[in-house]
């Protein structure tokens, strides 16, 4: 699976296909789904764009079996469609997201997953994901919250 499907006429990504600009992680994402990806970092890249934000995302694999290789296979990127209407005209856009700066899944780089704890310029948590995971072990089984609560303690 790539995760350009929806789109067939988009080819696979890569990261020698687009500029990308060194940013430091200011936001831990928890989650890697469509709305996660379409809305919150397509919102991180106008930031980027817009304003001095100057910032870029860790994504975490909130369940095994998830697609944080996908995006790694693609570079960290992904194309967003956006259609509808503006000023009452059609419009087709499509824009490649370079907003991921790196990606963990805490089910097979535990360490690494502990390790977005020691981010200074991390600022911001979004999650996307339910208390349906709560769980004590450590390296936790099941999705978060339970992975935060390790994590929160590392970084203290």
């Amino acid at each position: 699976m790539t995760l350009s499907t929806a789109v067939d006429t988009i080819p696979r990504l890569g990261r020698a296909m687009v500029e990308m600009p060194s940013r430091p992680t200011r936001i831990i994402q928890f989650g890697e789904g469509n709305f996660l990806r379409g809305f919150v970092d397509w919102s991180v890249q106008k930031l980027n764009e817009r304003t001095d934000f100057n910032g870029g995302v860790a994504v975490v694999q909130p369940r095994p079996g998830g697609h944080v290789a996908d995006l790694e296979a693609q570079g960290r990127l992904y194309t967003v469609q956006i259609q509808g209407l503006e000023d009452s005209h059609p419009v087709c856009e499509r824009e490649v997201i370079t907003a991921i700066n790196s990606t963990v899944d805490p089910y097979t780089d535990w360490e690494g997953f502990l390790g977005l704890a020691e981010i200074s310029e991390a600022a911001v948590i979004v999650s996307n994901t339910t208390e349906a995971g709560r769980s004590t072990c450590s390296p936790p089984t099941v999705a978060p919250p339970t992975m935060t609560t390790g994590w929160t303690a590392r970084s203290r």
